[in-house]
């Protein structure tokens, strides 16, 4: 069964700089914050590299994909397998167009 990755930002401290905590069910990781990129970017990276940690890389996975999460505290990550993509229609195989 495949599992989120959420992410979520914490601030700094005294002693510590900004960092994006990734977790899911099988592990987390924590990323310090890279300035050069943006926010979306900052969370991207860290559900990538946690993927990897586990070892959930290669095209049997498909390809991480995200967006906010629904608290607006963080994103969501799941992985998305584009094998069933027709990528001229942008259609999932099987599936029909609807006339407009």
């Amino acid at each position: 069964m495949y599992q989120a990755i959420e992410t979520r930002y914490v601030g700094p401290t005294n002693s510590r700089g900004s960092r994006i905590i990734a977790r899911a069910a099988a592990g987390r990781l924590t990323v310090h914050w890279d300035y050069v990129l943006n926010p979306e970017m900052n969370h991207q990276r860290a559900a990538d590299l946690l993927a990897r940690k586990l070892g959930w890389v290669g095209e049997h996975h498909g390809i991480l994909i995200g967006g906010g999460n629904a608290s607006n505290t963080g994103y969501v990550f799941v992985f998305a397998n584009t094998s069933h993509i027709d990528w001229e229609t942008r259609a999932f195989s099987g599936q029909t167009e609807h006339a407009a």
